[in-house]
């Protein structure tokens, strides 16, 4: 298994361990069979640590698919420069191309060829603190990259396998080589908002065969184990994929579990493919199926001027010394792990206690130790599961087999005493939420935000459903909402406080249903828009501050969710319940419909002529009058109103002409 975590150090997929610090955007790991690709983005880690280089974006290139997980907006080699809310998405239009599945701060995107890419997100740093590659069958002496070439026999003396020279010794120009240039490379950058390889025509599909079937890659997964198949079991969720042994065919949990409501995804999908492509805009992108699955504005990735400057060696300060940083780091590593544990390859407590002092000497502090053990104990993890001796052998009692003995070892900080830990995860104990059960559940989440500032427009959105960004520590998150409408000038609340349960996609977002708030328009009607005011709770108690939402027609009305306002615009059309898309077809199929709507405009400005000379005709008598004066002058406020309400009338005549 490959590993490159904190800031960073690498370790191959054949045990050969190095440190590299270089930032900016490099491949971890390709094979062309796909093609696959796993790129990474490093910059420096901030605190004032210089030289320090940490992960903040992983991208998977799976074929015509992609997912990109980014935490930065910009790469610098001398500060950080954080998003204030990540950005996760997944780009394809093949279900099939990798399955993405998030636990916590935990994500592990499986590849159709058998291949794990494993990898977690700090929730106090927003960093990637590690990323692992698990290969499958299909990788051996075709895998290329950072993690070197793996070998069936682990032979090490190939893994610094240069781009353009092949294997050499030097690790830093070899892991230099594989640096993605903006100028140099442009094509294979993928951290863009539109990536090369995604206007190019998909690859030849590749088969994959083994004893037991003919598949063909594009119709299934092939996967590591979810469920292991015990001798009474028919079928089993996913295969068993060891690096010796062949894939197999994987149907979905939902053909094998026949009922059982499909989930939402755990990040915000777009299909972008030339025969499927919609209407996006340039600051949000939607599902392919569901339009309210927006996300935030997506900021693009910056360089920042530092870039090419070098920076020499620092030494330990603060109190530390080499000899110090050494009792601390090996005390803490090998007590992560059982006593218990059988010898597992290439797992070297002398690595991870090196680049542990490595760490300490950058930080002069202890700052990456946890992460360092996290690394350890998810490395133990992913190769424990692939031995299948383990997996089948029951302890002494007969309660649980080994694997799972040991893995409820392996949970981080031992789950704080707070939470039981299975298989490496935590199971908190009630009151305690987060990885490691250390936050109270009676805090709420805070600094919540919604995407387009929370404006829903219904042109281009069902508005039935918000995605909610924030940082979601438990899959159990309550919101507390309540309805209001938005009048001219005005806005009253139309319901009381309801309390539901929110849909958890990921760490880093949840969503929230809303009542549908469309309703026939009639000329006494004087709402311009509705509303739900958001607030969000653990504990379904304490709530934090609230953020609101606001439904309306974009073509009509410009809004406010702060000040909740709404102001009538000039442009507004004159069909108002169709959306653009709709009239277009109208005047398609039915050639006279433009000619109505010629006709129409025309009696608008009669009717205005109209208006007007009454109004001077008023005046003409009134002008003795003052009051009577004022009582036939309107506000330009109110004369908009009744302008647009006088195009909702002409709007009725001209669908009744129509029909």
């Amino acid at each position: 298994m490959c590993q490159s975590y904190n800031d960073p150090h690498i370790t191959t997929f054949d045990g050969r361990a190095y440190h590299y610090m270089d930032i900016g955007e490099h491949v971890i790991y390709r094979n062309d069979r796909g093609p696959y690709w796993v790129h990474a983005l490093f910059t420096n880690c901030g605190f004032g640590w210089a030289g320090s280089a940490c992960h903040c974006g992983i991208a998977i290139r799976s074929r015509q698919s992609l997912f990109v997980l980014r935490t930065c907006k910009k790469i610098s080699r001398t500060e950080k420069y954080l998003l204030d809310q990540p950005i996760t998405e997944i780009r394809t239009c093949v279900d099939s191309d990798l399955s993405v599945v998030s636990s916590g701060n935990s994500y592990t995107v499986t590849l159709p060829i058998g291949t794990e890419i494993k990898f977690t997100v700090s929730t106090y740093s927003r960093f990637i603190t590690m990323v692992s590659v698990k290969p499958s069958i299909y990788d051996i002496n075709e895998a290329r990259g950072l993690c070197g070439v793996p070998s069936a026999i682990k032979d090490p003396s190939d893994d610094f396998f240069h781009r353009e020279q092949g294997s050499i010794n030097n690790d830093q120009e070899f892991a230099r080589s594989w640096k993605i240039h903006p100028t140099s490379t442009p094509k294979e950058q993928l951290f863009i908002p539109n990536p090369h390889f995604l206007s190019e025509e998909p690859s030849i599909e590749i088969e994959i065969k083994n004893d037991n079937s003919n598949a063909n890659v594009t119709t299934g997964t092939y996967c590591i184990c979810e469920k292991q198949a015990g001798t009474a079991d028919d079928q089993f969720y996913t295969a068993q994929c060891s690096l010796s042994d062949s894939t197999q065919y994987c149907p979905s949990d939902e053909q094998l579990l026949p009922g059982n409501e499909k989930q939402n995804n755990p990040v915000v999908t777009v299909c972008t493919s030339s025969r499927q492509r919609r209407s996006l805009s340039h600051r949000t992108r939607r599902s392919i199926t569901d339009t309210d699955d927006v996300v935030l504005d997506n900021d693009s990735l910056d360089y920042d001027d530092d870039v090419n400057d070098t920076f020499t060696d620092l030494p330990f300060r603060d109190g530390w010394t080499e000899e110090k940083a050494n009792l601390t780091c090996t005390e803490r590593i090998k007590k992560s792990i059982p006593s218990e544990l059988p010898d597992i390859p290439g797992l070297s407590d002398s690595d991870y206690i090196q680049s542990c002092i490595i760490d300490i000497k950058f930080t002069a502090g202890t700052t990456f130790v946890q992460d360092t053990v996290g690394a350890v104990q998810t490395k133990t993890i992913m190769e424990l599961s692939r031995n299948e001796t383990l997996s089948i052998t029951e302890t002494d009692d007969g309660s649980q087999s080994v694997l799972d003995y040991v893995t409820s070892l392996l949970c981080p900080n031992n789950c704080t005493e707070n939470g039981n830990c299975t298989s490496g995860v935590c199971s908190c104990y009630y009151g305690y939420i987060g990885d490691d059960c250390s936050e109270e559940m009676s805090n709420p989440p805070l600094n919540i935000t919604l995407p387009a500032n929370g404006l829903c427009g219904t042109r281009t959105r069902a508005c039935k459903r918000t995605n909610v960004y924030g940082t979601f520590k438990s899959n159990t998150i309550w919101c507390r909402r309540r309805h209001f409408q938005i009048m001219n000038g005005s806005h009253e609340y139309t319901s009381d406080y309801e309390m539901i349960k929110a849909d958890y996609r990921n760490l880093f977002m949840i969503s929230v249903n809303l009542e549908s708030p469309r309703r026939k328009r009639s000329t006494a009607d004087v709402v311009m828009a509705d509303g739900f005011e958001l607030s969000l709770s653990n504990d379904g108690k304490q709530f934090g501050n609230s953020v609101n939402i606001v439904i309306f027609d974009e073509l009509c009305f410009t809004c406010d969710t702060k000040s909740k306002k709404c102001f009538l615009l000039e442009s507004c059309p004159v069909t108002t319940s169709e959306p653009p898309e709709t009239v277009t077809e109208s005047v398609k199929h039915f050639p006279y419909t433009k000619y109505i709507i010629i006709g129409t405009a025309g009696v608008l400005l009669f009717i205005t002529v109209i208006f007007i000379l009454l109004f001077l005709k008023v005046r003409k008598f009134s002008s003795r009058n003052k009051k009577g004066i004022e009582k036939f002058a309107p506000t330009p406020e109110v004369e908009m109103w009744n302008l647009y309400k006088e195009r909702e009338k002409q709007d009725e005549i001209h669908v009744d002409i129509h029909n």
